[in-house]
């Protein structure tokens, strides 16, 4: 359970917290009332606060955490950090060592050192595999860009797309998508296999993958295969 210790910032904190705080706000408004919101694919970015008094529960929580925040700020025990000198130089090496991975283990969240030449090895050998890839010859990211762009102009004239759409499916400055392995140590501890993961965050066909779930997955969730996970399982059991 031990965590290093990290410069605190107050003013960072308050900032998040006062985030935390407004959405427990939005909850106890929008609970009381039958006008919720619809659903939406691409909520708008708002800082509106519900009006009126707090809810009192709410404001007591927010009162006693800001009262263990300010006690703990003035306590003049207090160190800056639980690991010592040469703790500390350890790590930030381990930062900038070039002949070592570290990723989190595809289960149980332990932390995993690789050699980097493993994998390395290890995610060559994925990547050739004919049957699920193609290396390319160029960058498709213009024709595909012009693409979209074309199939929103399309829907935005024949009236499927709105105009908030269409601003939604527009990437101007698309980064291009990473693939990383994380160890699969429950399979091996000496030479773990590794799982494929693809970072598409912020890429060109972000946008148009949360765009089609939005609207697929009502629709998958009727079909009777369908589980959404473990303890839906579970529930699913107990019904029977």
């Amino acid at each position: 359970s031990f965590v290093p210790s990290v410069y605190f910032d107050f003013f960072i904190f308050q900032q998040d917290f006062f985030l935390f705080i407004r959405s427990l706000q939005l909850q106890a408004y929008f609970a009381a009332r039958q006008n919720i919101p619809d659903r939406t694919v691409h909520p708008p970015t708002s800082t509106w606060f519900p009006p009126g008094p707090p809810d009192p529960l709410i404001q007591t929580y927010k009162e006693l955490v800001m009262k263990d925040v300010r006690a703990y700020m003035e306590r003049p025990e207090r160190k800056p950090h639980n690991l010592s000198k040469d703790e500390r130089r350890a790590l930030q090496e381990l930062r900038t060592e070039d002949s070592i991975v570290i990723r989190r283990a595809d289960k149980g969240g332990a932390v995993v050192v690789l050699d980097k030449e493993y994998y390395t090895v290890l995610l060559d050998n994925h990547l050739e595999q004919p049957l699920v890839y193609q290396k390319l010859t160029e960058d498709p990211s213009c024709f595909l860009m012009e693409s979209i762009e074309h199939l929103i102009i399309k829907g935005t004239e024949e009236g499927y797309l709105t105009q908030r759409d269409a601003r939604f499916l527009r990437v101007k400055h698309p980064i291009a998508p990473t693939l990383y392995l994380i160890p699969k140590i429950h399979k091996s501890l000496n030479n773990p296999p590794g799982r494929p993961i693809m970072s598409s965050r912020g890429s060109l066909l972000e946008p148009l993958s949360i765009f089609l779930d939005f609207f697929l997955r009502p629709q998958v969730e009727k079909v009777p295969a369908y589980l959404r996970d473990t303890t839906h399982f579970l529930q699913l059991l107990q019904d029977q």
